[in-house]
């Protein structure tokens, strides 16, 4: 059961990796755009800011799962080198309790975010009036599968132990 959650785990990651790829490609051709329109036709887009800012947020949220999957996380290994496997463990097993109960109490919130916005209707104050909901599900989307991607690293790490290169991820 714990290979396929694995699988899972690894393909949503990388699904979130490929689309983060897709956003950054995004982000490039409309700061392109937006320089040709403005250098050569005296006019914009008058949402480049808007649509760009909403892709860095996708992208930062969507690579998360793989991030901490890989183990290229910010992390400090520092005082592994000088306790014992046994306390490593529990570290590593209470480390991932209270990022697993973080993160699920931000996806809470913005998951009530997402449902008041969307029951609202509510737009960006931009000229786009972009419905807000759309950037909620982004956010709460990158949350879940990150939730899965630690809920998967404490079964593993209570199966398999502390790996000894945590920057080698769950491969």
């Amino acid at each position: 059961m714990y290979r396929v959650l694995d699988t899972i785990s690894k393909r949503v990651g990388q699904a979130g990796v490929f689309i983060a790829s897709l956003l950054i490609v995004y982000m490039m051709v409309h700061i392109l755009l937006e320089i040709v329109l403005r250098a050569f036709f005296a006019t914009s887009t008058y949402s480049m800011d808007e649509f760009v800012g909403y892709a860095l947020c996708g992208l930062a949220f969507f690579a998360l799962s793989d991030t901490f999957r890989q183990g290229r996380h910010i992390r400090v290994n520092i005082l592994f080198g000088f306790i014992g496997k046994r306390t490593r463990l529990v570290i590593e097993l209470l480390c991932h309790v209270m990022a697993f109960w973080m993160m699920s109490f931000l996806a809470q919130y913005v998951w009530r975010v997402l449902v008041r916005d969307y029951t609202r209707g509510s737009v960006s104050p931009t000229i786009m009036a972009t419905p807000m909901w759309i950037i909620d599900t982004v956010i709460f989307t990158g949350l879940c599968m990150l939730l899965l991607q630690i809920a998967c690293g404490f079964i593993g790490t209570i199966l398999h132990g502390v790996q000894d290169n945590p920057a080698k991820g769950g491969e």
